[in-house]
């Protein structure tokens, strides 16, 4: 089972986010905290588009269906790494667009906003 949320980054004209599957626990995603801490890094993973797994690192392109050749600290991504089309980052112009959005997709949002990453519960 997975625990999915969305990952946001407040822009000039609202939010840029991107889905994420698995594993949306607060826990699970410390690799926002410890690698994505800028405003360059977060919009760099954001570039990825949606995302199966959140990795420490952006990486390369790797097979996604290689569970024993994936590089467990690279980010899995869906249209890099499974040739999906369509998962690119998606504009919400405000927070309660984004906030309803969020509640459709999982129980977890992330918010790069104001140099920091806050963790809003949807």
């Amino acid at each position: 089972m997975s625990t999915r949320s969305i990952i946001a980054v407040k822009v000039e004209n609202g939010y840029e986010s991107i889905y994420c599957h698995w594993d949306g626990y607060p826990t699970h995603h410390l690799p926002l905290l410890e690698n994505y801490n800028s405003t360059e890094l977060a919009m760099q993973l954001l570039s990825l588009g949606d995302l199966s797994i959140l990795g420490a690192e952006i990486g390369e392109k790797q097979d996604f269906d290689d569970r024993a050749g994936r590089n467990e600290n690279w980010c899995l991504a869906y249209g890099r790494d499974r040739g999906e089309k369509d998962v690119g980052k998606k504009h919400k112009r405000t927070l309660r667009i984004l906030k309803n959005y969020a509640k459709d997709v999982g129980p977890y949002l992330y918010i790069w906003e104001h140099d920091r990453w806050n963790v809003v519960e949807v």
